[in-house]
């Protein structure tokens, strides 16, 4: 899905290295957590990708391609807004206006409301600095609506529908393109989710062309790929994806024929075996 890309571009200048760690131990609250359930980072300011242990120990095989793919992303929305021309001034900031990323997202529905400004705290004369620390950079609202107040919204609806698996499936939810709960924190884990909805829908339908027109099949098949998925992100449902947002990953991020078939053979088909149980 990053080959367009790539031969385009050669290098994304916000991705330099990938590396596996046990735990995230940036910083001292962090570090005092015995089990961390981050799965992964991304730090714009040093290009590094760091998966964790929570992230790399799944037991579905497409769990750790969606990881990869929504942490990826980030480092190409941050690249949107990184002088690449200025690695210093990069490691050095303090604040993301992201004016660029701001432009992408807006018609899908979340607008830059205010500017926050944070602190930063003692002990950061050091740089490259990271964003979670004390930065400055925009405050968003989906659709006219602070998170906090979708969060609240599809916590009360999950509780209205007596705590059922499939409350992403409600059709108010669906209207909407919500594609997961974490979707709805922020606009740049909205890009990430979405980024993985459109790369498991397009390879489940490439999957599922096996089936040629046998619908009455098609039916399981589509139900052990929710399975699987749920066992990874329980509040996560690719189906969700709204077609605006598709024809822009697909624009974006276009997967070939072969690429396709290739991904979809590696990380669909064993999940369609008759013998897959997803842990």
């Amino acid at each position: 899905m990053f080959r367009a890309y790539f031969d385009e571009h050669q290098t994304l200048p916000t991705l330099r290295s990938i590396a596996a760690e046990k735990t995230a131990l940036l910083t001292a609250v962090l570090a005092g957590v015995e089990e961390d359930d981050t799965s992964a980072q991304v730090f714009s300011q040093t290009q590094s990708l760091i998966v964790y242990d929570p992230g790399r120990n799944t037991d579905v095989a497409l769990g750790l391609l969606g990881l990869f793919v929504h942490e990826i992303g980030h480092s190409y929305h941050m690249s949107l807004d990184f002088d690449a021309s200025d690695w210093v001034g990069e490691n050095g900031r303090t604040d993301f206006p992201a004016p660029n990323f701001v432009a992408l997202v807006k018609p899908f529905g979340w607008t830059s409301n205010e500017y926050y400004d944070g602190e930063l705290g003692a002990g950061l004369e050091l740089v490259p600095r990271f964003v979670y620390v004390g930065a400055s950079e925009p405050v968003f609202l989906y659709r006219e609506e602070t998170p906090e107040a979708w969060e609240t919204w599809i916590e009360d609806l999950y509780e209205e529908l007596n705590q059922s698996p499939s409350y992403l499936s409600h059709a108010e939810v669906v209207s909407f393109g919500i594609v997961s709960d974490y979707a709805l924190s922020s606009p740049y884990e909205w890009y990430g989710d979405n980024f993985i909805a459109y790369v498991v829908s397009v390879l489940e339908e490439e999957a599922l062309t096996t089936f040629g027109s046998d619908a009455d099949a098609m039916v399981p098949a589509r139900l052990q790929v929710d399975a699987a998925l749920r066992s990874v992100w329980p509040g996560f449902y690719h189906r969700n994806l709204a077609p605006d947002v598709r024809a822009y990953f697909e624009a974006t991020f276009p997967i070939t024929p072969s690429d396709r078939r290739l991904l979809a053979h590696r990380y669909i088909d064993p999940i369609l075996d008759d013998d897959y149980e997803p842990q």
